[in-house]
Parts: C-alpha cells; structure tokens; sequence
C-alpha cells in the first residue's frame, strides 16, 4: 500500500494558471476586435449613407441642370427661328423705294404699280402708287375681284416734297425729300361675295395697317 500522500507539482499549478489567464485575455481580446469591426461597420454604414445623400443630391441638380440646357437650347432654337421667319417677311416695293416687315399672314403680299401726274397750282407732281392685295385674298375670290388690280387691302403712295394734312391719305413716313403715305379701301372689294371671306380681308387689313410702322427706305 501506498502511503505517499498525492502530490501536484508547482509547474503543473502555474501551467494551469497562464493557461487561464491566456484564455481570458483571448477572449477580451477577440471582444476588443469585435467591437471594433462593429464600430467600423457602422460608421461604413454611416459614411456609405451619406455618400448616397450625396450622389442623389448631384445627380437631381444634374437633372435640374439638364432641363434647364434643354430648356434654354429650345428657346434659342425658337428665337433663331422667329429671326428668319421675320427675314423672310420683309416686303420690297422698289418702285416706290421702300419696304417693311409683314406678319405671316401678309408673306404673299402682292402690288401693282401705276403712276400719275397731278398739279397743285402751276406745280406738276408725280404720284407713285402700289395697289395692294395677297395671293391668299386674290384666290379666294373669281375674277380677281379682290386682286391688287382693284386694291383690295388699300394702296401705297409715293410723292416728293412734304405730306400737307389736307391730303386725303394717311401719312405713313416723312422721308428726307419724299414722304409714304396710305390709303385705305372705301369699301369691300367684293359687294357680289360678302360672306365668311370678308373675314380674312378685314383681317389682313388690319394686319397691314399695324406693318406701317415697319416702313423703311430702300
């Protein structure tokens, strides 16, 4: 029979304790490292959203910016296009030595010319007239009732010298050494067709008296 008493030796006690002192260092340790990954998460997480905030914040003042480029692009592009339809409107009556810019509705304006010689006392003076219509009116009507010939939307008179108000047309432009002046139709070109059409003719009328203004020399 054995009588020694069992002993643990000193190596073994302290092996045991570094051991548990290891294995809780360990886990504090692996504690430590999680909380710093679920710090860096979160502030990822956070960062990451305010990225997003951000791009999406951009990206509405680049559609904002977009709109705003389409918008101008097509302004330009309407006014460019107001400049040559107004280019192209812009009436020459070389006989008198003038011209003006007409609506859209006067573009196929047209005149006839003629001249007389009437005298104010012992003065002789020459009267240049453009009898005007458009093609529009003139084809609305037979027989060219409403033509230039008959002066359907009134006439354009030129005479040197200086516009007297006696005169029974309207003065349009006094120029240097001659003046313009209208005179409106008495009547309606057509007293055999009054209908519907004579709306267009009061139209263009009244369209021709507010292109007056537009009156320049040659």
């Amino acid at each position: 029979m054995n009588e020694n008493p069992t002993t643990t030796s000193d190596k073994s006690i302290k092996a045991k304790k570094s051991y548990s002192w290891l294995g809780a260092g360990g886990v504090i340790v692996l504690m430590l490292i999680a909380l710093v990954g679920i710090g860096f998460s979160a502030y990822s997480w956070k960062h990451n959203r305010s990225l997003a905030s951000t791009i999406d914040a951009n990206n509405t003042q680049i559609q904002d910016l977009n709109n705003k480029v389409s918008s101008l692009t097509a302004s330009v592009a309407n006014a460019q296009k107001a400049t040559a339809t107004t280019s192209n409107n812009v009436i020459a009556i070389k006989e008198l030595g003038i011209k003006l810019t007409v609506p859209d509705s006067l573009s196929d304006l047209t005149y006839s010319y003629t001249s007389a010689t009437v005298k104010d006392g012992a003065t002789s003076t020459k009267i240049e007239n453009a009898n005007l219509s458009t093609k529009t009116i003139t084809d609305l009507f037979q027989d060219n009732v409403c033509s230039s010939q008959t002066a359907a939307l009134g006439v354009l008179s030129r005479q040197d010298g200086q516009f007297k108000a006696a005169y029974s047309a309207t003065l349009v432009k006094q120029f240097p050494t001659f003046y313009i002046a209208y005179s409106t139709p008495q009547e309606y070109c057509s007293q055999k067709q009054v209908d519907t059409r004579q709306q267009t003719v009061t139209q263009s009328l009244a369209d021709l008296k507010s292109a007056l203004a537009s009156v320049e020399q040659l």
